[in-house]
């Protein structure tokens, strides 16, 4: 079975977001070094000095400035054991892929995206 490891919401305006998931979920929301303030990381659960989750089956996500790299919508994230897999099955169920597959420098995975509610697949290479 597939597990969701993250979320991701857009904001048009990220100050606004932030002030809004703080003030009405309490989540702990940090611009990411780098990003120019287009990506905040956000915990919607604690996580440990590694950043592992302290919540077993939570998760955490983010906050991007819409379209960012070209993406308009929310999207999740999850590790699937094989992409091409994922990918052929939500091909003939009505999905489309709007990213080709590629290597993440992020996760050491290869990932697609694919547009239905939109999913971004990782595989777990991990063994």
């Amino acid at each position: 079975m597939s597990r969701v490891i993250s979320f991701n919401l857009p904001a048009d305006d990220m100050d606004r977001a932030v002030f809004f998931y703080r003030e009405v979920f309490g989540w702990d929301i940090d611009s990411v070094p780098g990003s120019g303030g287009d990506y905040h990381h956000t915990r919607s659960v604690p996580t440990g000095e590694d950043g592992g989750l302290l919540e077993k089956g939570a998760i955490n996500g983010g906050l991007f400035s819409r379209g960012t790299h070209g993406i308009k919508h929310a999207f999740i994230e999850m590790v699937v054991d094989s992409i091409d897999e994922c990918v052929s099955l939500a091909s003939t169920r009505g999905g489309k892929v709007v990213m080709d597959k590629r290597w993440s420098e992020a996760t050491g995975s290869p990932s697609s995206r694919t547009a239905r509610a939109t999913t971004l697949a990782w595989q777990d290479v991990s063994g």
